[in-house]
């Protein structure tokens, strides 16, 4: 529709604007696009984007993300990185993005109310299953996360998909079954640049008691 389209110039100005002042601000953003309109109108212009209920993910945002994940999947594996962070007011967000050129490009996001520390696993769970969704068929993909993203659950998730890899850090205090030796993994005198493999051990329990 017109208006529909006018949206999508707004979007794109920001783009624009995003890319030119390297910068995520309303102001920043609105000083480098090109218009002869004053930057204070141009920003507003932003502010009701952001805050128009009918600027949805699925409209403006889907179908841009799937034509770059295809695209990005036929030059090698994709590595997606799960992370969580505070936004706006008393509310968190969990988001996967798109690792290219050593930047973050987030395609998929989840927003609670809830305040600064871990969302639970099975917030994590819900957002991998909407990622899964975006990703090409028989696309190679690493996962990274930290240790918020060591759950037994989401790492099993993981495993499911095929041509799926992932690497996360995880508590010192996990326990790890060895051919029927159990011990946690502070057992291991690790030093500063040290690396060791364990190629068939089993997590038996977690933070949260046993699997």
């Amino acid at each position: 529709t017109a208006n529909q389209a006018r949206h999508m110039n707004t979007l794109s100005a920001m783009i624009t604007g995003i890319v030119q002042g390297k910068s995520c601000s309303f102001e920043a953003m609105a000083r480098k696009f090109p218009t002869t309109n004053q930057v204070a109108s141009v920003e507003k212009k932003f502010v009701r984007f952001v805050q128009n209920d009918n600027i949805t993910y699925d409209l403006f945002f889907l179908p841009f993300i799937t034509i770059i994940l295809q695209q990005m999947s036929l030059l090698g594996a994709l590595v997606l990185a799960m992370d969580g962070s505070v936004t706006g007011r008393k509310c968190m967000t969990l988001m996967v993005s798109v690792i290219h050129n050593n930047r973050a490009i987030p395609i998929a996001w989840i927003t609670v109310k809830g305040s600064k520390g871990h969302l639970p696993e099975d917030v994590h769970l819900k957002l991998l299953n909407k990622v899964k969704l975006l990703i090409p068929d028989e696309t190679e993909v690493i996962f990274l996360g930290d240790g918020e993203f060591d759950g037994n659950r989401l790492q099993a998730a993981i495993n499911s998909e095929e041509n799926w890899e992932y690497v996360c850090r995880t508590a010192k205090n996990r326990l790890v079954d060895d051919d029927g030796d159990s011990y946690s993994l502070r057992d291991f005198m690790l030093v500063s640049g040290m690396r060791i493999d364990l190629p068939n051990v089993k997590v038996t329990a977690d933070k949260y008691g046993p699997v």
